[in-house]
């Protein structure tokens, strides 16, 4: 802890910012970068009372968090005993993400058209999957040695033999 103001930055998941620092002054970090907010529930809004200001990245199209086995009565009946003045307080729900809740209280996103680490193969799978009106344009190209990927082929009088380990096609 005494060496914190000389550290420029922190990497770290959410539950070790809720370990790590205590909460009792508000905007202690000039900027708090959030990656992978759509991964992440309502309860990431606690990094906004850190930072004066706050960058959510995330993608709508990605995998939201978990609402499974959770009875969503019981938690809006605990958000109207516990929480009913907070704006926003019926959207704080299991299976909403950070990202979900800056878009509902910003109602602002400027959406990254370049991705940089998938091949450009990966990156047409997701543009004809997801993002057919703003296709990720792919940074990273083929390098030079480069093997052949495998290539799906469908056979007409192909056949399979064997049974379980032993298979051969």
């Amino acid at each position: 802890h005494q060496c914190w103001d000389a550290i420029p930055a922190h990497v770290m998941p959410l539950f070790r910012v809720a370990e790590q620092f205590k909460f009792d002054q508000p905007e202690m970090f000039d900027v708090v970068i959030v990656d992978e907010a759509s991964q992440t529930g309502p309860e990431g809004l606690l990094l906004t009372f850190l930072a004066k200001q706050c960058i959510v990245v995330g993608d709508d199209k990605q995998i939201s968090p978990e609402e499974g086995f959770i009875d969503v009565a019981a938690v809006m009946a605990l958000i109207d005993k516990l929480i009913p003045d907070i704006p926003f307080a019926n959207t704080l729900l299991p299976g909403t993400s950070l990202f979900d809740q800056v878009h509902i209280r910003h109602q602002t996103r400027l959406t990254l058209r370049e991705h940089f680490r998938c091949m450009p193969e990966i990156i047409r799978f997701s543009n004809d999957l997801c993002y057919p009106n703003t296709p990720l344009i792919p940074l990273r190209q083929y390098p030079a040695d480069r093997l052949t990927p495998l290539i799906d082929r469908f056979v007409i009088d192909g056949y399979r033999e064997g049974t379980s380990e032993r298979v051969i096609n």
